[in-house]
């Protein structure tokens, strides 16, 4: 995740990675140093530290507990920052919003802030002020001022609101603030999600899908050991519109089965499993994000629909997408991304199977293992923050479901997914209620 946000900046500003793993420090990585916190502390403590996300939260806690206040997280930058592959799209789309005839302001708090003021610099030959919401402690103000000396920072309570000032913010959940303090919403530009003005990241032609399975059920089928190829045949049988993803392939040689829409978000998939021609066993269409370059030069069939993945790392917000042809919201499990694509489609029944997820509660700290229903060696340790991630989404999208009337429901046989209410898979054909789902 260090080596993803390294384009965004000028490599001179990366003093060092630190890293808790002996082998490692004293290495160079991307031919910056590693070093420990031990060796921070003794040599660059007047330095910002930027948290990567994986351990996010263990991160911070040792940070807090050893006295050390200046730090970021990356988590709180746009998602651009934590894209597989880089690209200039945010840099070019900020730019493009400051014209001549008109007063700006940076308004954040997050890492976000210096990088685009560096950008300003860059493209503009200027910098702008940057006003800091009350929230930034005094401390963090101070730390700011002295390691960016060419930069202006103004406390929220220092600035003289101004009619004619633009607001470039850095910080998506900050607008809200900026609006009751009657700041005009024309004045404020969201540079945290882009999605809504960045015509490259808005497909068009998924805007066809919207609403074509109104009022319909469908199934979507996950990785879990618990999957059974007898219930996939039950679907095939039945005609069930499903939804499948990722390795789901690796069934195909012992059923009939074959999912309507294939989803794959994850650029690991892509590449290590890239003799797979996902839409060639997909009875309809397959959704793939815009995480791999490489797939998209390759892959060029008319049942492939590229949606634009926001990759958003920060636990405290995740957000249901309402179009899916400007964005699909990451919630750290594929899964996610087609409970998003199947409501857009109108589906109003939605049933999980196959969705074990993990022995696991929120907050807990015990290492994670996900099982699956193909070869063991493929099974993953997943770090805290990704279990975190997928049930505080699974959350987000049954909020949304109640909100607008659409039913979730678990038809997994066992495993630990609680968020969604329980339904017997069996029941469901044996009891009748197969009328409600057919096509």
């Amino acid at each position: 995740m260090g080596q993803r946000v390294v384009p965004y900046l000028d490599k001179d500003n990366i003093v060092a990675f630190i890293d808790n793993s002996a082998s490692k420090v004293g290495t160079l990585y991307l031919e910056i140093p590693v070093i420990s916190l031990e060796e921070y502390e003794t040599k660059y403590n007047n330095i910002p530290i930027l948290i990567t996300p994986l351990a996010e939260e263990e991160i911070e806690d040792l940070l807090v507990n050893r006295g050390i206040e200046f730090y970021f997280r990356l988590s709180d930058c746009p998602s651009e920052f934590s894209n597989v592959e880089y690209t200039c799209t945010l840099e070019q789309f900020a730019m493009a919003q400051i014209t001549k005839n008109e007063k700006f302001i940076i308004y954040g708090s997050t890492f976000f802030i210096i990088v685009l003021n560096q950008w300003v610099k860059k493209n503009k030959g200027y910098y702008l002020t940057i006003v800091l919401p009350e929230s930034v402690g005094s401390s963090m103000y101070e730390n700011m001022k002295r390691e960016n000396t060419e930069m202006v920072f103004v406390r929220e309570s220092d600035y003289i609101m101004q009619e004619d000032v633009n607001f470039l913010v850095t910080d998506e959940w900050y607008i809200d603030c900026l609006k009751k303090r009657g700041i005009d919403r024309k004045r404020i530009i969201n540079l945290y999600d882009i999605s809504d003005k960045e015509e490259s990241y808005h497909n068009i032609k998924i805007e066809q899908y919207k609403d074509i399975h109104k009022g319909e059920s469908c199934f979507v089928i996950g990785h879990g050991p618990s999957l059974s190829t007898s219930d996939l045949d039950m679907l095939w049988q039945n005609h069930i519109i499903t939804f499948s993803m990722n390795l789901t392939y690796k069934l195909f040689d012992k059923t009939e089965w074959r999912p309507d829409y294939y989803v794959v978000m994850d650029r690991r998939v892509l590449d290590k499993h890239s003799h797979f021609k996902w839409e060639e066993s997909t009875k309809r269409k397959c959704f793939v994000a815009d995480m791999s370059e490489d797939f998209w030069k390759e892959n060029q069939s008319e049942s492939n629909i590229k949606y634009h993945s926001i990759r958003n790392m920060n636990t405290r917000t995740v957000k249901f997408s309402e179009d899916i042809s400007k964005r699909v919201y990451f919630g750290a499990t594929v899964a996610y991304d087609c409970l998003q694509i199947a409501i857009y489609m109108g589906f109003k029944k939605i049933y999980l199977l196959g969705m074990d997820l993990v022995p696991y509660k929120l907050g807990n700290k015990s290492a994670v293992h996900y099982s699956n229903f193909f070869e063991t060696d493929e099974q993953e340790k997943r770090p805290q923050m990704w279990v975190n991630k997928i049930l505080r989404s699974y959350q987000a999208a049954k909020d949304y479901a109640v909100a607008h009337g659409i039913q979730i429901y678990n038809a997994t046989r066992g495993g630990y997914l609680e968020v969604f209410d329980r339904i017997d898979f069996d029941k469901i054909f044996l009891d009748g209620m197969c009328d409600e789902i057919y096509i």
